[in-house]
């Protein structure tokens, strides 16, 4: 029996690691059982575009974007499209679907008019974000939002409206080996992706104005690509970590993950889950938890507002017993709420059910 066929469309690189880009590549792992999965994503670069259900738009991010995507829905007989996040690439989706006649799914990753309004966007262009808004999710025939926050807001447009989270594969973090220092000198890192666009060194700015503020035994250490960098003895860099075995042993041998969000914005679940599933206790303010559920300060996670932040590490990090609590709680958190095993299946039954819908 022949798979039904399923797109997803995401106008962010696949191959970038932003939060966008890894939701797609985890969500298209749990399809692929269930369903024929097509990807069509943009990239500035040549790929390796032999996969014939890997389809590459050039330039990245390209306002000709919603064009690029007609002879794709022209070329194949997709069953269901999910647009993961792509509020420009909805409207020819649904254009289509009239002819077509697929299911239109749209994932929700943020609320766009509140995050238009949070970068500073003037009162024309919220204007027109509220009004996609509208358009793609009341013309959608499912709507997938990443946490409550997300769902309340969207779920006057459309009833037919489903929370997933940002979920983890167990598998990977299960072997990991996290022993507890209980010594004095401590090792924090900061995580990216980090860049020039909306203020994403934000977190190592944080820092390099803060750090004599902080406990002087305690370290840095940036992870990922960062290319505003400064000669400091307490500060390191990993560069570009290759894998993401890698990356979490990294984030498994730090001691706390220190998170620093100027907007609100679903972008740093994925940094904050994949530290609490290591056991590593993490530091953050209130935007940096935005569409987490299930977490509360003190118990799994700490959290305070930037004037306090540091006071509240210098003074808690030491404190063996009291992070140790926490990271068990945390660890528990994620495998209760945010595993692999607890909600592929969700995306699963909901795709199965809207395609038994006529």
């Amino acid at each position: 029996m022949n798979k039904p066929k399923l797109l997803l469309s995401t106008w962010y690189p696949i191959f970038n690691s932003e939060g966008t880009s890894v939701r797609v590549k985890r969500v298209l792992k749990t399809l692929k059982s269930d369903f024929d999965v097509h990807v069509v994503t943009s990239a500035n670069k040549d790929r390796d575009c032999c996969k014939k259900k890997l389809h590459v738009l050039k330039p990245e991010k390209s306002v000709l974007w919603p064009l690029k995507l007609v002879p794709i829905i022209l070329d194949h007989n997709f069953e269901i499209v999910i647009c993961e996040n792509d509020w420009f690439g909805f409207p020819v989706y649904w254009l289509f679907s009239k002819i077509k006649k697929y299911k239109l799914v749209f994932e929700a990753h943020g609320v766009l008019s509140a995050e238009g309004k949070d970068w500073g966007n003037s009162f024309i262009m919220i204007k027109f974000y509220m009004f996609i808004e509208k358009f793609c999710l009341k013309h959608s025939d499912l709507i997938i939002a990443l946490s409550n926050e997300i769902k309340k807001e969207y779920e006057s447009y459309n009833s037919n409206i489903v929370m997933i989270p940002v979920f983890l594969n167990n598998k990977p973090f299960n072997n990991l080996q996290k022993n507890l220092n209980n010594s004095t000198n401590k090792t924090i890192g900061l995580v990216g992706p980090f860049g020039s666009k909306r203020n994403r060194y934000y977190a190592p700015d944080f820092l390099y104005k803060n750090i004599d503020k902080f406990d002087k035994s305690f370290n840095f250490v940036i992870v990922g690509k960062c290319e505003k960098k400064v000669k400091n003895s307490r500060i390191s860099y990993s560069g570009y970590l290759k894998s993401f075995d890698e990356y979490i042993n990294l984030i498994a041998s730090i001691d706390a993950l220190l998170v620093i969000e100027k907007r609100k914005t679903s972008g740093p679940l994925n940094k904050i889950l994949e530290a609490m599933a290591c056991c590593t206790p993490v530091f953050t303010t209130p935007k940096g938890i935005f569409g987490l559920e299930n977490v509360k300060n003190g118990e799994n996670i700490i959290v305070a507002n930037e004037s306090e932040l540091i006071n509240k590490i210098n003074t808690l990090l030491c404190e063996d017993e009291i992070i140790k609590k926490i990271t068990e709680n945390a660890k528990r958190t994620f495998e209760s709420f945010y595993s692999y095993e607890n909600n592929h299946q969700k995306i699963v039954e909901s795709l199965k059910t809207l395609l038994l819908e006529k």
